[in-house]
């Protein structure tokens, strides 16, 4: 899709509450509280603006005429008014996780009235067991005597092994997803087989025994592997053995760790279905190389990256390069004499991917664009697209690949210094067909493209406004978005690289404005900077 500005992203509980309001009076003068809300927190690490619902019909499926549902905020807390009196449960595919800044492709469930929903709550409900009889697998995880539907995982002294057990599942989870299967009904199928196997096992610790975890792993991903009829029986002995490989590789890498902040690298780690993704799982040699692959603890850690933290500037057939703490220095960047933000054809970010930081098929991911004027006219240009794949490019190794595919939606708003605004609103504008948004490993969102595109989509009352707009000079910060997908500064030597900074672009609906929509928004990476015209 095309922008007036090519762009380039990828370069770029907490206890239960119940409210007690009002009442009615009786003869005695007394009166009987009404319980009005009831509030909870989502946790894998905290699962921000995700939808729960209130499970009326306990069938785990979500029926948006008869049950209720509300989103978790910025804390993972969640609030059901009036209070929920059934199980609760979340719904893959909304939200993402604190630290992978991923979605949840699962669903969690929880028994009524826990004021957490968690893996643990998950494992318990599929478990068949009391919330007392299930204490005694927590403790046998290493949580402790807990009861799950008030253990915080994050905030208890056990976080380190509930991060090992929330991996675990996690990763089961995805490497059925990387072979083509559904993750939702394999995650729940692990989970139960993981509660019934720490139930029964002699062991007051079964996940420190080499041996014991291995065979409760690999029991739990022949359950997670049952729930998927596609694959042949051979390609399930690789999956199973390449899986088992990665997964008792990274249990292991979190467990050795003295605190949470050290687990990131582990738990944000795709490594282990970007492997299968990219193995015949019908070839004995090829699964045999994933298989070693997956059991290296030295590379656990796979991400894309910015390649020598350079932001390339493009107008015309000039480019200029700087660096990104140029970019991103409190007076930016001065552009040559004449340009504006119209004439400017890219911000590209060149990127690269460790080599098992995708896989073939890549990862499809929401990118998004804001620039606003710094002063007087305040003038703003939003951009927000839902599907960007993002894969290593065969032809050149380490460099990626971006494509925007048929189907995606864009969703814009921009603002003029006197406050005319233009938008999609509602109504995304669609794409039509795919386009290569990249070159040379450089991700460019290009906004001429883009223009074309709403403009068609909005009608040609709106290309004066938006022309003018871009004729503009002056000072804009730029802050360029990418979600669900693992991006990092360039690496230093052998060092892991670090995360780039996290911010949230949320495109205006002013048309919608007041009537209780929700702003399309992309959480993730990000990379700002200042441009001065």
């Amino acid at each position: 899709m095309k922008f007036a500005l090519r762009t380039s992203t990828l370069a770029l509980s907490l206890a239960f509450g119940l409210v007690a309001c009002g009442g009615s009076g009786n003869s005695g003068g007394s009166s009987t509280p009404t319980v009005t809300s009831s509030s909870g927190t989502l946790v894998d690490d905290i699962v921000i603006g995700a939808t729960v619902f209130c499970d009326s019909d306990n069938n785990g499926v979500f029926d948006e005429l008869t049950e209720a549902a509300t989103a978790t905020g910025d804390d993972g807390r969640f609030t059901f008014s009036p209070a929920c009196e059934a199980p609760i449960v979340s719904v893959p595919g909304t939200g993402y996780d604190r630290t992978t800044l991923k979605s949840l492709k699962v669903a969690f469930r929880a028994a009524t009235r826990s004021a957490i929903v968690s893996p643990f709550t998950t494992m318990q409900l599929g478990s068949g067991l009391s919330a007392d009889d299930f204490k005694a697998v927590m403790a046998k995880l290493g949580l402790g005597s807990s009861d799950a539907r008030n253990y915080h995982p994050t905030e208890a002294q056990t976080a380190v092994a509930a991060a090992a057990v929330a991996k675990l599942l996690n990763d089961i989870a995805l490497a059925i997803d990387a072979a083509g299967g559904d993750p939702k009904p394999a995650y729940e199928a692990a989970a139960a087989k993981i509660a019934a196997l720490i139930a029964a096992s002699p062991s007051s610790a079964p996940l420190d025994d080499d041996v014991s975890l291995g065979d409760i792993i690999g029991q739990s991903l022949g359950a997670a592997l049952d729930t998927v009829p596609n694959l042949s029986p051979k390609a399930k002995t690789n999956l199973q053995r390449i899986a088992l490989a990665g997964i008792k590789t990274v249990v292991k890498s979190i467990k050795s760790k003295g605190y949470l902040r050290d687990t990131d690298d582990d738990f944000r780690s795709d490594k282990t279905g970007n492997v299968i993704g990219n193995t015949n799982l019908d070839d004995d040699d090829e699964s045999d190389a994933a298989e070693q692959e997956c059991g290296r603890r030295d590379n656990i850690a796979q991400y894309v990256y910015s390649a020598d933290n350079q932001v390339t500037l493009q107008s015309g057939a000039t480019e200029t390069s700087v660096t990104m703490a140029q970019f991103q220095a409190t007076g930016g960047v001065t552009m040559p004499t004449g340009l504006t933000l119209g004439t400017l054809d890219s911000i590209g970010l060149p990127m690269r991917t460790t080599p098992l930081g995708l896989s073939k098929r890549g990862s499809q991911v929401p990118l998004a664009i804001e620039v606003t004027e710094v002063a007087p006219g305040h003038r703003k240009l939003q951009v927000i697209i839902d599907q960007v794949n993002i894969a290593t490019d065969p032809a050149a190794p380490g460099q990626v690949v971006a494509t925007v595919p048929v189907g995606a939606k864009m969703h814009f708003y921009a603002r003029t210094e006197s406050g005319v605004s233009i938008e999609t609103g509602r109504n995304p504008i669609v794409n039509a067909s795919a386009n290569n948004i990249s070159s040379g490993g450089v991700i460019n969102v290009d906004i001429g493209l883009i223009r074309t595109r709403l403009l068609a989509g909005l009608g040609s009352g709106a290309s004066a406004t938006f022309d003018k707009m871009l004729a503009a000079k002056g000072s804009f910060d730029v802050t360029l978005v990418i979600g669900e997908l693992d991006v990092r500064a360039a690496p230093v030597g052998s060092t892991v690289a670090s995360p780039l900074p996290v911010k949230r672009i949320s495109v205006t609906n002013a048309q919608n404005k007041g009537k209780g929509s929700s702003k399309p928004s992309v959480t993730g990476a990000s990379v700002s900077g200042r441009l001065n015209f």
